[in-house]
């Protein structure tokens, strides 16, 4: 039997947590389906595996008593569950993370010889602190100084594995300063303001012909009303165990009414340049 050789088949759907990454995953899937009636929000995974996946390590290990929680076992193991990934002869092969686009351990987190993009969805970090403190059970002072930590990482258990976000900054940084694969770099506040115009904007970056009808019936499908819908109806597997629900608010500019002045400023402090940057500095 011939052994598919990787290429540059890895797309990613890149994000720190809180950001519209399952959005964005939910429109394309509709999006590709084509179907006239919303995909269901548990078929979420149909796009493309997560980074975090430990089946995809247990799998690859040989070792069936590996822990998601063997964390340098697994990081181990990630550059061949990417090659793995990216030599399975499709190709495009779309990849979820909220890793960083660094180095942790004994190598890159996202390889770019196996890499063909990213796209790469950015949120207003005074937007993703109550979300984020909601999904992880976190104080709203806890979730401002995980967004402040150069070492934050989303630990492992169940059926996934270590996720390494780094502080907001320098994730952001990281994804939007990459010279080495194309980013196409879309804001959650965009999202919502102009979805058409935003989702376009992704459908031409990934060489999707365009078909207006299609992407109009794709962008209800995955309207966050609709997600709202599906999660109060059959509940949705990647929510946290100690969060209210996955899809909470889905708001641009919601922290105005959430957020304390001090919060405020010590996030706006913090993370100046890169919200100055895009627009964030309130």
């Amino acid at each position: 039997m011939t052994k598919n050789v990787a290429k540059k088949s890895l797309l990613w759907l890149a994000s720190y947590p809180k950001s519209g990454n399952t959005w964005v995953r939910l429109f394309l899937l509709n999006y590709l389906a084509n179907r006239p009636e919303p995909m269901p929000i548990n078929q979420a995974q149909r796009l493309g595996a997560s980074d975090a996946a430990f089946a995809l390590y247990r799998a690859v290990s040989g070792n069936p008593a590996i822990k998601p929680t063997d964390y340098d076992d697994i990081l181990r193991l990630r550059p061949a569950v990417l090659e793995r990934q990216a030599g399975n002869g499709a190709d495009v092969n779309f990849m979820k993370t909220h890793c960083h686009n660094g180095t942790i351990g004994p190598g890159r987190l996202i390889p770019p010889h196996l890499t063909r993009g990213a796209i790469y969805i950015l949120r207003n970090p005074l937007d993703i602190l109550p979300s984020y403190a909601d999904h992880y059970a976190l104080s709203l002072e806890q979730a401002a100084e995980h967004l402040a930590d150069r070492q934050n990482a989303v630990l492992g258990g169940g059926g996934v594995t270590a996720q390494y976000l780094g502080d907001w900054s320098h994730h952001v940084r990281s994804w939007t300063g990459e010279r080495r694969f194309p980013v196409c770099t879309i804001r959650y506040e965009d999202l919502h303001s102009d979805p058409d115009r935003s989702f376009a904007t992704i459908l031409e970056f990934l060489g999707i012909p365009r078909d207006d009808s299609r992407r109009e019936r794709a962008i209800r499908a995955s309207a966050f009303t609709e997600l709202q819908r599906q999660e109060s109806k059959s509940g949705f597997v990647e929510k946290s165990s100690g969060g209210t629900r996955f899809f909470r608010k889905g708001e641009a500019g919601g922290w105005r009414d959430s957020l304390s002045a001090e919060l405020v400023d010590g996030i706006c402090e913090r993370h100046r340049a890169m919200m100055e940057k895009f627009g964030y500095l309130p």
